[in-house]
């Protein structure tokens, strides 16, 4: 209890990303320390276990609670089909759906409301560049006005 409010203080030391199931009795979260997906109950410190495996982070449930997707280390997206009664939590199904395909996309999506749709960014055609310029003595050309092309200096 918190002297100050009476209120029931909830703490998970090494943790982030937590995420509350849609009832709010349960919280999925990524341990720093073993790199894993965790679920507690909530409130209380119950029991918590790991559902990645090999590593793991950035949980979102569905909006039924029945799925929870987390993003593993090797930037699969993860699909859990899970139950929760009043006495336990368990996994029922794991599936690995896709994996993201740009690097910098680390663990960054969201699931709609049925889970049947994610948003991710995606690279649609091959990467394309504009063609770079290079100015050298740039202090000539900028006296004479204007940087012509075809001849470059």
């Amino acid at each position: 209890m918190d002297a100050d409010s009476g209120r029931a203080v909830f703490e998970i030391s090494d943790a982030s990303n937590g995420r509350f199931s849609p009832d709010g009795h349960l919280l999925a979260y990524d341990e720093h320390k073993s790199g894993e997906v965790y679920i507690t109950s909530f409130p209380g410190q119950g029991a918590h276990f790991a559902v990645s495996s090999g590593g793991g982070g950035a949980a979102r449930w569905r909006a039924d609670g029945q799925e929870l997707f987390y993003v593993s280390d090797d930037l699969a997206v993860v699909s859990l089909q899970v139950r929760e009664s009043a006495n336990e939590f368990r996994v029922v199904t794991s599936q690995r759906l896709f994996r993201l395909q740009l690097p910098y996309n680390d663990r960054e999506y969201d699931v709609t409301r049925d889970g049947k749709r994610l948003l991710v960014n995606a690279r649609t055609l091959k990467e394309q560049s504009a063609p770079v310029t290079v100015v050298t003595h740039w202090p000539e050309v900028v006296q004479g006005g204007v940087v012509n092309e075809d001849h470059p200096h």
